[in-house]
């Protein structure tokens, strides 16, 4: 049924292949996938590569696309990657230049009067689960013990809790 689908031309998400190759040992070609922004989008089903999202996105800030892309393009993303559940994670051309796009992030006003981890990690991520933030705002709290807010930060302090934040993405 699926080959007679993917000879007429019948595009999957990234997420419907993987779902047939596991069930069903069906492997979809790369034109019968979806396209994104001009590139295919890749199978992020777990264990199927070595590196995570943000790392193969160049996004250690795990930053979405959303919409038509305007505000992570105003940052500087080249395009996305279809994760999961159709989440778009931004690309951007090389490490440095992910690293700057989360720094133009963590220096939002939102952020401003976040003084403790918790706060922050509930304006910067939303909504998640008590055991996700915890894990958070331990890996924070080791790379900046003493946070009283995103503003108040040295740059040194600064560029450790980038990378930390970046280790918890």
């Amino acid at each position: 049924y699926h080959k007679d689908r993917m000879e007429l031309g019948t595009k999957y998400t990234t997420e419907e292949a993987a779902i047939l190759k596991k069930n069903l040992g069906i492997d979809i070609p790369k034109e019968n996938l979806k396209e994104t922004s001009g590139k295919f989008t890749e199978d992020v089903s777990p264990g199927e590569h070595k590196q995570n999202i943000p790392t193969r996105a160049n996004n250690p800030g795990n930053i979405t696309w959303q919409g038509d892309g305007s505000y992570a393009k105003s940052l500087g993303a080249t395009g996305f990657i279809e994760a999961r559940g159709g989440v778009k994670i931004a690309t951007f051309a090389s490490p440095e230049e992910g690293y700057t796009a989360l720094d133009k992030v963590l220096k939002q006003k939102k952020f401003k009067d976040k003084t403790n981890y918790e706060d922050f990690v509930q304006a910067y991520v939303g909504v998640i689960g008590d055991k996700e933030k915890e894990n958070y705002v331990k890996i924070l709290k080791k790379a900046v013990p003493d946070f009283k807010g995103i503003y108040k930060l040295t740059p040194e302090e600064f560029d450790k809790f980038k990378k930390a934040l970046a280790q918890a993405e």
